[in-house]
């Protein structure tokens, strides 16, 4: 009795059916192995079988390979369309707010900054003297300027008074002149031109 290897490891489907009518058909050829005519000719219908298979994934995948392609050349055409309408646009159109109106803009000109975001991480900190804390957040990317208040009330009432502080362009701020011994709540928001995020998450602390 033996113990037999297959050599069946790292095989692709391929190279499997192969491996596997090669066996079948050693099998076949040695008179000893008959008793097993019934085990190949199974064998042999599996191999039928998975070679269908194997035909039609390589047609699929041909397919595939030539939608690709297709939808690739379609991307350029339409790119090489559009370059041809923007050219024109830009010898025919008299003002900017026409190309603007065409959903075009001016080579040189910056895409306009989205509205930006809300602002996170804000923590803050004791200051150097009695009454003053210390305010740090993540900047915002489209943010041109920071906007931030601050109360002593429930900040979720919405009869809290809030004490609004000038704006900033860097993220972070010293307050000063705040109730010393009380809690206070501070929130801040990015701005730009095209308008302001939403108000931050509200950080506490009470004031030295």
């Amino acid at each position: 009795m033996f113990d037999i290897v297959l050599d069946l490891r790292g095989l692709t489907g391929p190279e499997l059916i192969q491996r596997a009518k090669n066996i079948a058909a050693g099998v076949t050829s040695e008179a000893v192995f008959a008793p097993l005519a019934a085990d190949v000719t199974a064998l042999n219908t599996m191999i039928t079988s998975a070679e269908a298979l194997q035909a039609a994934k390589a047609t699929r995948e041909a397919a595939y390979r030539n939608a690709v392609a297709a939808c690739d050349d379609s991307d350029d055409e339409i790119a090489a369309a559009l370059k041809v309408i923007g050219s024109k646009v830009g010898t025919t159109a008299t003002t900017e707010a026409q190309i603007t109106a065409a959903k075009l803009r001016v080579k040189g000109k910056p895409a306009p900054k989205p509205v930006p975001g809300q602002v996170s991480n804000v923590v803050l900190s004791f200051g150097d003297e009695e009454g003053e804390l210390d305010a740090s957040w993540d900047g915002v990317d489209a943010a041109d300027w920071y906007q931030s208040r601050w109360t002593a009330d429930d900040p979720s009432s919405p009869t809290a008074k809030w004490h609004m502080l000038s704006t900033v362009k860097k993220s972070s701020l010293n307050l000063s002149a705040l109730p010393s011994g009380q809690k206070v709540w501070f929130q801040v928001q990015a701005a730009n031109a095209r308008g302001q995020g939403p108000w931050s998450d509200p950080a506490c602390k009470r004031v030295p």
